[in-house]
């Protein structure tokens, strides 16, 4: 989880793709909090991060992420 909150803190987009594609699974019950993860991506302006999340269904319309404001460029 600290790993995972730290990647997409730092934007390191490769290191997020490859704890998902290792199985690392933000949604599941032990991470309650996994918009978090989207969170600190938004604050820190890692837009590929967020759009990898995003994609990948991590914070969907019931998570609290709703209103989030990134600036892109």
């Amino acid at each position: 989880l600290v790993l995972f909150r730290d990647a997409c803190r730092g934007g390191h987009l490769r290191m997020v793709q490859l704890m998902c594609e290792a199985g690392f699974d933000p949604r599941s019950d032990e991470m309650n909090q996994h918009y978090s993860c989207v969170l600190f991506a938004v604050q820190h302006n890692h837009a590929d991060v967020v759009r990898y999340l995003l994609e990948r269904g991590i914070c969907g319309a019931n998570d609290r992420c709703d209103g989030a404001v990134m600036r892109e460029g």
